[in-house]
């Protein structure tokens, strides 16, 4: 693995507030890892962090880390594109370049939970190329996406590029069984409850709700419920209307109910607990934290068989193809399932 190998003092980037699962997973990491290490963790505005915050969108801000991490310190940097590249194309091309410098004048590992959008000119595409092959080494969540960052960007001499499963360092203090989950979650225990959980967006992953309410539908299972448990990540004209379809389809269905509003990491988990599947029909996705919580909490996953996700199937999961077998999976598990 490649956190064995940091150095005692690790400048931690990321966005570090409640509200942001990649956030979530970096304080993971940290707390995984930091024996005998201190981390230092930066983050953005919209989500500080302990130790510093730092605007790192605009321009060559990068550079600002310089500061914050010593020549023998390792930086590890969770990349969402969102989190540090934006504007016009001139800001775009010189936060690469900031990157890229970054990666010349320190230890960089770039944990890749989103990739970046297929945007901007030859130019931009050239410098984004450059930037991220100066990193020491990049890590993603499945061969997949290891695949496609190699066919992009190729591998730098020496650079690693390394496939770390999502979820390999995950704990939980949760102890609930499912019916004393779904006691405290005020959850019907002759229901077979099916859940989507995460933050509400319409960005990359396209989460497919509308495929896991149609398919509901499809079922024609009475005794499903399909629940879903979430907050919208930002405020957008898309995430706005998402929302109000997930609203309509609550008050349309009463097979779905919408819980909207931020949860903590014990109820995230406890939800999970108390589901009899969790759904992550996504149409576009290199992996799923949801599905290795389920994975790490015994609870099954329907799945779609996009990007990294089949690879991060269990055993007792369920990979289906099409909306057909989506239905049919679900109705499959109102079949044979009966909640405890």
């Amino acid at each position: 693995m490649p956190w064995e190998s940091l150095s005692p003092r690790v400048v931690m980037v990321a966005a570090f507030g409640p509200r942001d699962g990649i956030g979530r997973y970096a304080r993971q990491l940290a707390a995984a890892h930091g024996d005998g290490r201190t981390f230092f963790l930066v983050g953005i505005p919209e989500a500080p962090g302990d130790d510093h915050t730092r605007e790192l969108h605009r321009g060559p801000r990068a550079l600002w880390l310089l500061r914050d991490a010593g020549r023998d310190d390792d930086v590890v940097v969770h990349w969402h594109p969102h989190y540090y590249i934006r504007g016009r194309a001139p800001a775009r091309i010189a936060s690469y370049a900031s990157w890229g410098l970054l990666g010349l004048r320190r230890r960089v590992t770039v944990v890749e939970h989103e990739p970046d959008p297929p945007s901007g000119g030859r130019f931009e595409e050239a410098v984004r190329r450059w930037a991220w092959r100066r990193a020491q080494r990049v890590v993603v969540h499945s061969d997949w996406a290891r695949d496609r960052h190699e066919q992009r960007y190729g591998v730098a001499p020496r650079q690693e590029l390394v496939v770390v499963g999502h979820g390999e360092f995950f704990a939980t203090s949760l102890d609930d069984t499912r019916a004393e989950a779904r006691e405290r979650l005020g959850l019907p225990s002759d229901r077979v409850v099916l859940l989507m959980i995460g933050f509400l967006s319409s960005d990359t992953p396209d989460k497919g709700y509308d495929r896991a309410i149609a398919a509901l539908g499809a079922a024609g299972a009475p005794a499903l419920e399909l629940h879903i448990v979430g907050s919208p990540i930002r405020e957008s004209p898309d995430t706005d209307r998402l929302v109000a379809s997930l609203r309509a389809a609550d008050a349309e269905s009463p097979q779905v109910q919408l819980h909207e509003g931020f949860v903590d990491d014990e109820t995230f988990d406890r939800w999970i607990r108390a589901a009899d599947a969790v759904l992550t029909p996504y149409r576009t996705s290199s992996s799923s934290g949801v599905a290795a919580r389920a994975h790490l909490l015994g609870t099954p996953v329907i799945t779609s068989d996009v990007g990294g996700l089949v690879e991060q199937a269990g055993p007792g999961d369920v990979v289906v193809h099409d909306d057909v077998e989506l239905a049919e999976a679900i109705r499959s598990l109102a079949a044979a399932r009966r909640p405890a």
